[in-house]
């Protein structure tokens, strides 16, 4: 049986670390440079109509334009001042992605508005990938209008399930014919990739939900679904909920097991895993997802909480949204920590943490990039993993079994050793759970 110790997505790497002066990054990318970059954004919106009862995101409940208005501004003023600095003017941007919280949230004027400033300010390259997240609730059809007029190119909804039985279960609003009215008027907008997301392991869920998840997606010419594992967390409505009613979520055993028939159910219906947990139909591949895990690339990141990858540095932004607002007022660059400089090992160890997320690490490249250093801290815990059946051998390439792919965020967690080596279960679960030293 494989049993996950860690459950959060492990996608920024050095962690961040209160004790490092902020200001060093913001010096650092002033300084001019020479190297042509390149780079995603992703730009977070964090309000919604109503809170997933299942949710760990920064996010915020609002009933009233006003919030979203000030957020809209300081988003704007936020790519501006980022738009100033000469190492952000040399990145050439391959995608934008509008994630939440709820993108939809926006109004047509302030979508406008935050993309308008982008195409002003940064360097986007001319088949520039644009993604937009949005919810059955608030994306009207004027909306959805409005991202095909702005060239959105992939546009994704946050389904999760269409068994009407499971929504009740997780507190979602909607029945499944509300979500396939939704989808087919979506579709009639001919957006290049139509993505859903559909989550597995939800209390008293039977793996043919997931099958039939799937499939009616595939009857709706979805193009890319993004399958996450359910992770209840202290705190959130779902976890009291459960706690009330004794329900459980499927043992270890079960989850594996649902995770094994999406995968196979999906490949049947011609999807395949690009990056972990992200599955497309082949022409449909989503830029942002796959360059998102691409060691060679920034990632530029905007917004309250939003974290992001520049010139060696992994930064995360303040959460709380009244606090950002109040930063960007101020002119004040709204960072709340950033890591240490790359070292060499940790730049090795980022290397395979993020390949792990495609499945396949490449061994050469570890080779002639690192010499030595990968022998000696890393070449025995990759065979470690294919003595473990989590991976085998291919040439010169390591790729994952499918309980690897299972396993991905364990497996990344062993190539952490310059933070985590000689630590205690207890402080590795700390680090992890808040991807912050």
């Amino acid at each position: 049986m494989y049993r996950r110790e860690y459950k959060v997505s492990i996608s920024n790497y050095p962690y961040c670390n209160k004790k490092v002066d902020v200001k060093k990054l913001e010096e650092e990318l002033e300084q001019d440079s020479n190297e042509q970059k390149e780079a995603v954004v992703y730009i977070h919106i964090p309000f919604c109509a109503e809170i997933c009862d299942f949710c760990i995101y920064c996010h915020e409940q609002v009933v009233n334009n006003d919030k979203i208005e000030k957020y809209t501004n300081a988003l704007i003023r936020e790519i501006q001042e980022y738009s100033r600095k000469s190492y952000v003017r040399s990145l050439s941007i391959k995608a934008i992605y509008f994630g939440g919280g709820t993108p939809s949230m926006l109004s047509v004027n302030q979508f406008d508005r935050i993309l308008s400033v982008c195409k002003e300010c940064l360097n986007l390259v001319s088949d520039v990938e644009i993604s937009v997240e949005v919810n059955v609730l608030n994306a009207t059809e004027k909306k959805i209008e409005q991202f095909k007029y702005s060239r959105v190119k992939r546009i994704s909804v946050g389904i999760q399930t269409f068994s009407e039985k499971t929504r009740e279960t997780l507190g979602l609003p909607l029945k499944q014919k509300d979500l396939l009215n939704f989808i087919n008027m979506m579709g009639q907008y001919e957006f290049p990739v139509m993505a859903i997301d559909v989550m597995y392991g939800e209390p008293c869920q039977e793996k043919e939900e997931i099958i039939q998840d799937i499939e009616i997606a595939s009857d709706l010419n979805i193009s890319h679904i993004s399958l996450y594992q359910l992770c209840v967390i202290r705190g959130t409505k779902l976890f009291s909920r459960m706690q009330q009613f004794d329900w459980v979520q499927p043992d270890e055993s079960m989850l594996y097991a649902m995770f094994n028939v999406a995968d196979d159910t999906l490949q049947k219906l011609g999807f395949y895993n690009t990056v972990i947990p992200e599955y497309s139909k082949y022409g449909k591949e989503s830029v942002f997802w796959k360059d998102n895990f691409n060691p060679q690339l920034d990632r530029l990141s905007f917004g309250a909480s939003a974290y992001g990858y520049l010139n060696g540095r992994t930064y995360q932004n303040v959460c709380n949204v009244d606090t950002y607002i109040n930063y960007l007022q101020k002119f004040k660059v709204p960072l709340d920590s950033i890591s240490e400089k790359v070292t060499v090992l940790q730049k090795l160890e980022r290397d395979i943490i993020l390949q792990s997320r495609t499945q396949v690490i490449d061994t050469k490249y570890l080779e002639d990039e690192y010499n030595e250093l990968y022998e000696q801290m890393y070449k025995e815990t990759l065979q470690e993993i294919i003595d473990q059946q989590l991976a085998y051998r291919e040439k010169n390439l390591i790729k994952f079994t499918k309980p690897g792919m299972y396993m991905q965020e364990d497996i990344a967690v062993k190539f952490m050793k310059s933070i985590l080596e000689g630590k205690s279960r207890l402080y590795k679960k700390m680090v992890i759970g808040n991807q912050k030293i």
